[in-house]
C-alpha cells in the first residue's frame, strides 16, 4: 500500500467503503472531484494507461477513490461509475470520467419527494394530471435543490441558504490569501407578483318538498285539478316539477249559493208536480221547477216552498259543490354553474441594494392556473373543494392551504435571487478532506477584506483536486451569500367578528385583520377564510322552501268566489222564500252569469323560484402580504475591517 491516494475498481453494489477498497488498482497521476449543488458529483482522474479494455464485457466499471492523511485512517473521497470511453487509449496516460449517480436514482428521488408533500410547501391542485407524479414538483415551492452524496450515493434535498449538515468555519489563516474572489452572481429580485386562477363547475341537484298548501277548497276546483302542473314540467331557472297532483277528495256538496231567478225564461211546457235536475258545466247542479208544485226536490229532501216571486218564470236553485283538493307540488333543481376565482398578491423581498438604478429585472410576474379543485387528488381521494356544491374555494380552510403554497412559490423565487453574492477561496486539500465538504453544509469565512470582516453562506460548489506533477492538493469552495436585511414577522390574531372568542372554534369564527404566518418568522398574509363569493347568493347547502321560493301568491279561494257573486241583483232577504240556508235571493239572466262571476275569482297560484342556473361567476381576492424577511449573510453596507 503506497498511497496516500487509492483507486479500487468495484461492483455497483459495493456501496460500503471498507479495507478491501484500500488498494492501487490503477496508478493515479491527478484527479479532480467536482460537485455543483443540484448536480451529480463527478470525478475526472488521470492514470497510467493499463493497456486493457476498460469497457470490456464483465469488467467492473464502478470505482472507489480514497485518501489517507499521515497518521490517520483512510477515508473515502468518491464512489462512482465510469461514464465514457476514455480518449487517447494509445497514449501513456488516459483520463477517465466518473459520475456518482446511483442506479436507483429515480426511485430514491421519488421516495424523497413523497416525504416532502406536506404543507405549506405542497398542493397538488397546481399540477396537471400528466405531471402530478413528477418528483421535481416538490421543489417548486422550496428554496432547495436535489443533492447526491459523493460516497454514499444517497439522494436528498438541500436548502440553498441553510445547510442541513451544519456550518463550517474557516479562519483567515486557513484560506489561501490570494485565492479570495468576490463577485455578484445576479441582481436580487425585489418583488414577485402572483396571479393564481382556479376554475371549476359547481354542480348541485336536489328537490323541495310540497311548496303549496296541502289542502285547498274551491268552487272552481275542476279547473284547478285540470291545469295543475305535471311531473317534468320545466318551471325555468333550473327548476322542474318533480311531482304534481291535485286530487279531489269526494263529491261534497254545500248549501246552495243562492236562489237565482231567471225572469227571461218563460214557461212553455207542462211539468205539473215534477221536479228535475240538470248537471251543468263545472259540476254545478241546477234544480228546476215550475210555479205550480207544492214541493220541490233539493238535495233529495222534499222542501215546501212559497209561491214564486215571478209567477210566470222558472225558479232555479243553483248548488255549486265546494271542492276539497289534496295538493302536492314538489320541485327539483339541477344546476351546473361556471365559477372562477382569481387571487393576486405581491410579495416584496426585504433586501440590500446592490444596484443604484434598477433596470426592470428586479420584479417578476408569476402566473398559475388550476382546474383540479374538483378532482379526487387529496388524501383518500378527497376533493380539494370538499363538495362540488360549494360556491367558494380560496375562502375555505383548504383554500388557505393553496394560498400558502402560492406564497411559498413566490418566496422560493425571491430567496433564490437574494443569494446574489458569490465568495470563492481555496484551502488545502487535507483540510478539505477533514471538513468533509458537502453541498449540504453552510460555511463562515473570516477575512478582514470582506464587508463586515466575514461572509456566511451555503456551499454552492466545491472541488478537491490533486496534481501529480506539482504535488498540489487543493480544495476550492464557493459559497452563496444572501443580501437580505434579516429581521422577522409575527402572526396577528385579528379581531373576532362572528362571536366572542372561545364561544366557537376558529373554523366557525371570522376575524378581521388576521395575519397568518405559513413560514415562521419570514412572511405573513391576511387570512381570506370566511369571505363570501361574488354571486347571486344561492347556497346549495341550505336549499329550504323559505330560501328558494322567491314569492308565492294565491288568488281566488272560497271567500273571493262568494264575494264575486255579490255582483248579482239581490231581490229578497232573510229567507223570504222559505228555503233553509238562504239569506238572499239573487237575480241572474242565466246560469252562465253565475259561472262567469265565479271564474273571475278562480284559484290561481303565482310561484316564483330563485333561479339556480345563473353564472358564470368570478370572485377576486387581493391578498395583503408582508415583506419577506431574508437572512443577511453578507453585509454589503458595511466596510471591510482590514
Amino acid at each position: 500500500m503506497a498511497g496516500p491516494f487509492f483507486f479500487a475498481w468495484a461492483d455497483a453494489g459495493e456501496l460500503s467503503f471498507g479495507p478491501a477498497h484500500v488498494r492501487d488498482d490503477e496508478e493515479i497521476l491527478s484527479f479532480t472531484i467536482l460537485h455543483h449543488e443540484g448536480d451529480f458529483p463527478s470525478l475526472d482522474i488521470t492514470i497510467i494507461n493499463p493497456r486493457v479494455g476498460l469497457l470490456a464485457p464483465g469488467r467492473k466499471v464502478w470505482a472507489w477513490l480514497s485518501y489517507q492523511k499521515p497518521g490517520a485512517d483512510v477515508v473515502p473521497l468518491f464512489f462512482g461509475r465510469l461514464v465514457g470511453v476514455p480518449e487517447d487509449l494509445d497514449q501513456e496516460l488516459v483520463k477517465l470520467a466518473f459520475v456518482a449517480r446511483p442506479e436507483d436514482f429515480e426511485e430514491q428521488k421519488a421516495a424523497v419527494a413523497e416525504t416532502l408533500k406536506v404543507g405549506p410547501y405542497w398542493d397538488p391542485i397546481w399540477f396537471s394530471p400528466d405531471t402530478a407524479d413528477d418528483p421535481d414538483n416538490v421543489l417548486e415551492s422550496r428554496p432547495e435543490l436535489w443533492h447526491i452524496d459523493r460516497t454514499s450515493l444517497q439522494v436528498s434535498t438541500s436548502n440553498i441558504l441553510v445547510g442541513e449538515d451544519g456550518t463550517l468555519s474557516i479562519e483567515e489563516d486557513q484560506a489561501f490569501y490570494d485565492s479570495l474572489r468576490i463577485n455578484y452572481d445576479q441582481a436580487p429580485v425585489r418583488s414577485a407578483t402572483m396571479t393564481a386562477t382556479v376554475t371549476w363547475t359547481q354542480n348541485a341537484a336536489g328537490a323541495l318538498p310540497n311548496i303549496v298548501p296541502p289542502t285547498i277548497q274551491s268552487f272552481t276546483g275542476a279547473g284547478l285539478e285540470k291545469n295543475w302542473p305535471k311531473s317534468g314540467h320545466d318551471v325555468g331557472g333550473g327548476w322542474k316539477v318533480l311531482a304534481g297532483s291535485a286530487t279531489r277528495r269526494g263529491d261534497v256538496r254545500t248549501p246552495a249559493l243562492g236562489w237565482f231567478t231567471y225572469a227571461t225564461w218563460p214557461f212553455s211546457g207542462k211539468y205539473s208536480g215534477d221536479t228535475f235536475s240538470t248537471k251543468m258545466p263545472g259540476d254545478a247542479y241546477i234544480f228546476i221547477s215550475d210555479p205550480s208544485p207544492i214541493y220541490m226536490w233539493w238535495s233529495g229532501t222534499p222542501i215546501p216552498r212559497s209561491p214564486a216571486p215571478y209567477p210566470n218564470a222558472f225558479n232555479e236553485i243553483l248548488q255549486v259543490p265546494l271542492w276539497t283538493l289534496s295538493c302536492d307540488l314538489q320541485l327539483s333543481y339541477s344546476a351546473s354553474r361556471s365559477r372562477t376565482e382569481v387571487l393576486t398578491f405581491m410579495l416584496e423581498a426585504d433586501v440590500q441594494s446592490i444596484v443604484t438604478e434598477p433596470d426592470g429585472d428586479d420584479a417578476i410576474a408569476l402566473n398559475m392556473k388550476s382546474s383540479e379543485i374538483v378532482s379526487p387528488i387529496d388524501p383518500e381521494g378527497a376533493l380539494p373543494i370538499g363538495d362540488v356544491r360549494r360556491s367558494i374555494y380560496f375562502a375555505l380552510e383548504r383554500g388557505q392551504q393553496s394560498i400558502e403554497y402560492l406564497i411559498c412559490v413566490a418566496r422560493a423565487q425571491l430567496l433564490s435571487r437574494a443569494r446574489a453574492v458569490n465568495v470563492e477561496f481555496e484551502i488545502s486539500g487535507a483540510l478539505a478532506v477533514d471538513l468533509e465538504l458537502s453541498c449540504r453544509k453552510s460555511l463562515v469565512l473570516v477575512d478582514r477584506r470582506l464587508p463586515g470582516g466575514e461572509a456566511a453562506g451555503k456551499i454552492k460548489s466545491y472541488q478537491i483536486s490533486m496534481d501529480g506533477d506539482s504535488g498540489a492538493f487543493v480544495g476550492t469552495i464557493t459559497i452563496g451569500c444572501s443580501v437580505g436585511k434579516g429581521g422577522r414577522v409575527d402572526e396577528v390574531a385579528g379581531d373576532p367578528t362572528y362571536v366572542a372568542d372561545g364561544y366557537v372554534t376558529d373554523g366557525y369564527q371570522r376575524r378581521d385583520n388576521q395575519y397568518v404566518m405559513p413560514i415562521p418568522g419570514e412572511v405573513n398574509y391576511a387570512s381570506q377564510e370566511g369571505l363570501p363569493p361574488n354571486d347571486d347568493g344561492v347556497d346549495f347547502f341550505r336549499m329550504t322552501r323559505q330560501r328558494c321560493v322567491r314569492s308565492l301568491s294565491w288568488t281566488g279561494g272560497v271567500g273571493a268566489q262568494q264575494s264575486a257573486l255579490n255582483g248579482l241583483k239581490e231581490i229578497a232577504a232573510g229567507g223570504a222564500h222559505g228555503l233553509p240556508g238562504f239569506n238572499t235571493a239573487l237575480v241572474a239572466k242565466s246560469t252562465d252569469d253565475v259561472f262567469t262571476l265565479l271564474n273571475t275569482a278562480a284559484d290561481k297560484f303565482d310561484i316564483r323560484m330563485v333561479p339556480v342556473s345563473g353564472g358564470p361567476f368570478e370572485t377576486d381576492y387581493d391578498v395583503a402580504v408582508s415583506d419577506l424577511k431574508i437572512p443577511r449573510t453578507i453585509d454589503l453596507e458595511a466596510g471591510s475591517t482590514a
